[in-house]
Order: C-alpha cells, then structure tokens, then sequence
C-alpha cells in the first residue's frame, strides 16, 4: 500500500492505530479524594474545548482542560485552581455535583508512592511546601491568559510537521512565577519534590516551563485514583454515539 502524501503535512503519521477516544466513567466518591490529589476535568464550556483545542499535540485531541490541587483548608477538602478571573478554593464536594450533574467530566490522580524512594522526610516536607504555597502564596492571585498564544501556535505546530516532537523537561523557577494558570500551580506547588525527587515530574508538551492539564494527566509521577478516564476505541469498533462522546468530551 502505498503511503498518503499527504500524511506528514496532517498529523497523521503521528496518530498510530485509526481510533477515536472516549471518556469511560469508573465511580466517583468523596470518600476516595485525599489530601495532596490532583484533579483534571473536562468542561462543556466554550473556555474548556478552547483549551482542548489548543492542548492537541502530534495529532491527537487533547480530554483535559482544567485542573487542581485538592487540599484541607479551613479543615474542609478544598481545591486549589487558578480559575478566570482568579484564584479560587473550591470545596471538592462542588465538583462532584457538577460531574453528577454532567457539566463537568472529573478524574482525581495521586502521586505514586514510588518517587519518593523511602525518602519520607523528603516527602513530608514536600506536602508542607505544597500546602504552604497553595494556601498562602496562590490566594487572591490573577489568571494569566497570555500564556495561551504562544503554547496554542506550538501545538498548531506540532500537529502539522513531523520535525518536532518529545517534550521539555525542567523543573520550574521563580522565574516563571509570574505565570498563573490552572496547570503551572499545580507543578509549582511540587516545586520541592521534584527537587528532593531530582526529577521532573510534569515534562511540558507545549512550553519550556508551563504543562498543560493533559500534560499533569500523562505525568509518571501520578496514577489514575477515580472518575473519568480516557479509553481508546478503534475507528471500525466505535459507534457514532462514542463519536459524539468523544468530540464533547466533558
């Protein structure tokens, strides 16, 4: 057979196995959040598919489009999101009715036991860092769109030439502080463990220092805990409902 011409210029040399994806929902319960877990989300917002639009990398739809960083505030279950037009703490338990309620598509991830090693001072001081900075140095902070230009000409990018691909590793500085959008709080929060861990744990597809929310979804460091997970169907298998599911995803 021979090879379409027209393949490298599309993206499609990159997509592998003709497939479509969609989200495949697993339970979803208060009782499973944790301390220190980390939300994504798909929303049927304009905002929302805006951002999956421009998160798509080596020509495959982006599922996520935002995310948060679940911690005890006030003794409550809070997460901790850069939202429009600015920080916020959204009780975790306002999430669950909006999934509930399908305006909203939830997955709650954990860091695995593994990267810390045996260390647990690391670990400990870690979660000290983590909280510290998501109750103390993200309160009342502005969202920064700008950042979205130049990461979603990147991924236009990418889904049309075969000559750049791999991801950028490197853990963020206070240089990139500046920068605040639901994705980068995440990876600043662990600032201290990727640094105790000597690694990064969020390697970005689409800048040198800001992930996106499919980035903190696809990191090593993070498993899959509950809620909606990405499921691949083959083209010839998937029927014109998961179609639909798949394309609004959320």
């Amino acid at each position: 057979m021979r090879r379409d011409p027209r393949g490298d210029l599309a993206g499609r040399h990159r997509r592998g196995e003709k497939a479509v994806w969609r989200l495949k929902y697993t339970g979803l319960y208060y009782e499973r959040v944790r301390p220190f877990d980390i939300m994504v989300c798909a929303s049927r917002s304009f905002v929302g598919a805006g951002i999956r639009t421009f998160s798509m990398v080596d020509g495959r739809p982006a599922v996520w489009s935002h995310c948060g960083q679940v911690i005890v505030r006030d003794g409550k279950l809070v997460i901790s999101e850069a939202n429009y037009p600015r920080h916020a703490y959204t009780p975790v338990e306002d999430y669950l009715r909006a999934d509930a309620a399908g305006d909203v598509r939830c997955c709650f991830l954990r860091i695995r036991e593994s990267v810390w090693d045996c260390n647990l001072p690391g670990l400990v001081q870690a979660r000290r860092e983590c909280l510290h900075y998501h109750n103390v140095e993200c309160e009342g902070r502005k969202y920064t769109a700008g950042i979205f230009l130049p990461m979603a000409g990147w991924s236009m990018v990418r889904n049309l030439t075969p000559f750049f691909r791999g991801r950028y590793e490197s853990i963020p500085d206070e240089e990139w502080e500046k920068i605040f959008v639901c994705s980068h709080i995440i990876d600043m929060g662990w600032v201290f463990g990727q640094a105790v861990t000597g690694w990064d744990w969020f390697p970005s597809s689409l800048h040198k220092f800001v992930a996106s929310p499919e980035d903190i979804f696809a990191s090593k460091a993070l498993f899959f805990v509950q809620g909606w997970i990405p499921e691949k169907i083959p083209l010839k298998e998937a029927s014109n409902d998961g179609i639909a599911r798949t394309i609004s995803a959320g």
